[in-house]
């Protein structure tokens, strides 16, 4: 017989592949096919910041090197859906923003965001409750993952 926590690890491996499958199929005719969900996560931030520094950005993805995040900007860049430029104040100081491809493509990436996860918090709208009981546990779960990354990491830079 199938133990509680089992049946959880189960529910969420299942969970996590019809996320996945939704993406995919959300996405299948979009330019946003072929990125990954880090590059659309960069899009998704330089669209809320307006522009952003590297560094800035580099601060959004901690245990991503740097230069993934260069790259990461170069790609989009090549793509026509960002620039880089030098800040009006200070010309030592290089500034990524979205071009008006750019904004665009982060409007459609947070519409298929909004396809994707929309039926996994349709039922939690119904109960302010049921929202904040679930936002506490997915935080204790992000904590958990945090340590667990942190401590495999550092076995990693011995």
């Amino acid at each position: 017989m199938e133990t509680d926590i089992e049946a959880l690890m189960s529910g969420i491996r299942f969970l996590s592949l019809k996320m996945k499958r939704l993406r995919e199929l959300h996405r299948a005719e979009s330019e946003l096919a072929n990125l990954g969900t880090r590059q659309l996560e960069l899009l998704e931030q330089i669209a809320k910041n307006r522009e952003m520094t590297p560094s800035d950005i580099q601060k959004y993805f901690p245990r991503t090197a740097p230069s993934t995040i260069s790259a990461d900007i170069a790609l989009l860049e090549n793509k026509g859906w960002i620039v880089r430029r030098l800040a009006v104040k200070d010309k030592r100081v290089h500034l990524v923003a979205l071009t008006e491809t750019g904004l665009e493509i982060a409007a459609e990436n947070a519409t298929h965001q909004e396809m994707t996860y929309g039926p996994l918090v349709k039922g939690l709208r119904r109960s302010k409750e049921h929202v904040r009981a679930v936002m506490d546990v997915v935080a204790r779960v992000n904590d958990e993952l945090d340590q667990e990354l942190a401590s495999l990491e550092g076995q990693d830079s011995d």
